[in-house]
């Protein structure tokens, strides 16, 4: 839905402590393209968003460009139409020690709980992630599209998840230290030193 179609629901003027949450993946998006390509799929969307008169978050963003990340699509079983190659990791252990934590089956051809897209579930104890189709200075200029756009554009945004331990694309933690998303100071900021 374009975000004008909530415009009308309050009055001019009554829009104290009223924010426009937009979610945005193009995870779930058609077949991403070239950097450029995805760096504009952004800047169209934060036109769409722009010129409202609330405030508008991106209450969750991240920087995959595929549903390969583990349970991604399965464990509500959004039957996403992608067909995405991905890569494959060793599954993590668990945190916790026996008998709380509960190792997955490695020897298992499929660990659920999984739907009908099997793209991303767990197989002989190696978990999904996102694909190689960008390299790390790709995902370096993803990244900084993404800021860029959502900075100038935006009230606030907020990438889910601050942490995840096998993908850097929906790991705030491990895309900043990558240098992925390196932060932006804003003439504000600048002028206060």
């Amino acid at each position: 839905n374009n975000p004008k179609y909530w415009d009308d629901l309050f009055e001019d003027g009554d829009t104290h402590n009223v924010v426009l949450d937009n979610h945005y993946y193009q995870a779930w998006d058609s077949e991403s393209g070239t950097v450029e390509s995805v760096c504009q799929k952004y800047k169209d969307h934060m036109a769409m968003l722009s010129g409202h008169k609330y405030e508008v978050w991106v209450g969750e963003w991240s920087l995959a460009t595929d549903t390969c990340a583990f349970w991604l699509d399965n464990f509500n079983d959004s039957k996403s139409p992608r067909t995405d190659t991905c890569d494959w990791v060793e599954c993590p252990k668990p945190y916790m020690p026996a008998p709380h934590g509960v190792d997955m089956d490695r020897t298992a051809h499929m660990q659920g709980p999984y739907g009908t897209n099997l793209l991303d579930v767990a197989r002989y104890g190696m978990c999904p992630i996102d694909s190689a189709k960008y390299s790390v200075e790709d995902l370096y200029k993803i990244g900084q599209c993404v800021l860029e756009a959502y900075n100038s554009t935006l009230d606030a945004h907020i990438m889910w998840t601050y942490r995840n331990e096998l993908e850097p694309r929906w790991s705030y933690e491990w895309a900043f230290d990558a240098g992925w998303l390196k932060p932006q100071r804003n003439e504000t900021e600048e002028q206060a030193e």
